[in-house]
């Protein structure tokens, strides 16, 4: 882990916490589409196999 020097000026420190805020968004959101993809498909083959 590298340690980030400390900006002073305000407009860098904000983009810098809104670009960690949405990595962790697009994180979440890929994660949950990985999931759901998984369950449709499990269900899916679930499904079939039934029949």
């Amino acid at each position: 882990m590298s340690t980030r020097p400390r900006s002073p000026s305000r407009i860098s420190n904000y983009w810098l916490s809104s670009a960690e805020t949405w990595g962790v968004s697009m994180g979440q959101l890929f994660f949950g589409i990985v999931f759901l993809s998984f369950a449709i498909i499990f269900g899916v083959y679930v499904h079939v196999e039934k029949l």
